[in-house]
Order: C-alpha cells, then structure tokens, then sequence
C-alpha cells in the first residue's frame, strides 16, 4: 500500500562526519540513510534471525513476492 503524503529527503548533521540524508513523511521522520560501507557478512546475523527465529515473520506464514515493473506484488498466508 502506498502512502499518500509529502515526502522529503533533508540531510542531518549529528557530528564529524559528512550529514546523513533522513526521509521525511509530512514532516516526520520514517526514513534514516547510513552512509558508512558495509560488507556483506554484515547483515549475517539479521539473515539468520529472520530465517530461524519463531519471532520473524517468514518463519511464521507463507510468504510469496513477484517483482513487477512498478514494484513488487506480495501473497502472505495459507488462505
């Protein structure tokens, strides 16, 4: 479902470092960028969480996305 809306990107300072762009919805906050380089071994443990634990959605429900043009598609659930 698409939000409607007023949307803006605006950077945030909050040190040494080069601002962090965060994304804004009608003012408030939704969206913060890190700019820092990952690595793929990075996200490893999050992988991980979400495909064992009892907690994460996939483990809990069928789950089935189709890419399209615009987006996805997404079916969840057995019915």
């Amino acid at each position: 479902m698409h939000r409607a809306g007023t949307f803006r990107v605006v950077e945030r300072h909050s040190g040494s470092g080069p601002p962090d762009p965060d994304g804004l919805t009608d003012g408030q906050p939704q969206y913060r960028i890190d700019q820092r380089p990952y690595q793929l071994a990075d996200f490893a443990p999050t992988c991980w969480f979400r495909a064992t634990s009892p907690a994460a959605t996939f483990t809990q429900r069928t789950l089935c996305s189709l890419p399209t043009g615009t987006g996805r598609v997404s079916l969840a659930g057995t019915g």
